[in-house]
């Protein structure tokens, strides 16, 4: 039967962020929270702006996706930043987990909603509430740094500054006790039993009350 008029594209859930979206073409346009209100309004007017452009899919062919920005980031990161083995490790893991979860979106997908997805992943995922933290203003600095190269939109970083850090007593991520220093009457009793290179350095750090290196 032939259809004289395109089927609306429907509201769906994506699962893995229990975020709702609706697919025009060949992109996904995230919603907001998965059968809430303000999730069906915005499904409402993205419908009404696709039916008032003749049924097309909406013109951004200039728009890059988030993993587009996540490589071009990397490469800018690896040449200018120059992270230790170490930070650029725990940079590449935060990452990836944007990359499963948004990296084929465009980069004005990612909205202050889709962070706190991103966040309650953290959250789960047992991090302390400092870690957390951390962890969104890295995600968040990559987002700048595409609008300082005019590869995101600049309402983009904007709305994305909004979201606040997860403050003490009232958020479900956990907050670790502080470390206390090790006695002194253990560090004097674990030092013979140090390599001399180790042994030197612990003492180095206990005069300069520094944090002593890990021995394993």
């Amino acid at each position: 039967m032939y259809r004289t008029r395109k089927q609306l594209p429907k509201y769906c859930k994506h699962k893995a962020s229990n975020q709702a979206y609706v697919r025009i073409g060949s992109k996904m346009y995230y919603l907001g929270k998965y059968g809430s209100d303000a999730s069906r309004r915005e499904y409402d007017r993205i419908i009404a702006e696709f039916v008032a452009n003749g049924r097309q899919p909406f013109s951004d062919a200039d728009e890059i996706l988030v993993e587009a920005l996540i490589a071009r980031f990397l490469v800018y990161a690896e040449k200018e930043i120059k992270y230790s083995p170490a930070a650029n490790w725990r940079i590449c893991k935060i990452l990836r987990l944007l990359n499963d979860l948004y990296g084929k979106q465009p980069v004005s997908a990612f909205t202050p909603s889709a962070l706190k997805v991103l966040r309650q992943h953290f959250v789960d995922s047992k991090f302390a509430r400092n870690t957390v933290n951390n962890y969104v203003g890295i995600v968040k600095q990559v987002f700048y740094w595409g609008c300082e190269e005019e590869i995101v939109p600049a309402e983009v970083g904007a709305a994305l500054r909004m979201v606040k850090h997860l403050q003490a007593g009232r958020t479900s991520a956990v907050d670790y006790d502080a470390i206390e220093p090790v006695a002194d009457d253990i560090v004097e009793k674990t030092l013979p039993h140090l390599q001399p290179t180790i042994r030197d350095m612990v003492k180095v750090q206990r005069l300069i009350s520094g944090r002593a290196p890990m021995v394993t």
